[in-house]
């Protein structure tokens, strides 16, 4: 992971001071579903399997 934010900051897609993971991963993600919507399909059948199953909703508490 600081490997990745390392070069999005290098590649200037990030700014230099300290972004939480949370927003870095959302930005990849986003970056990733522009690209290809088959793994935005993949992304949302994964949330939606874990909030059926109430493990999303453990992972949260």
């Amino acid at each position: 992971m600081d490997a990745t934010i390392e070069k999005l900051r290098s590649d200037q897609m990030l700014p230099s001071e300290p972004v939480p993971r949370f927003a870095v991963i959302a930005g990849v993600l986003d970056e990733l579903c522009r690209q290809n919507p088959e793994i935005a399909r993949f992304i949302a059948a994964a949330a939606l399997e874990r909030l059926v199953s109430g493990e999303a909703d453990a992972v949260h508490r």
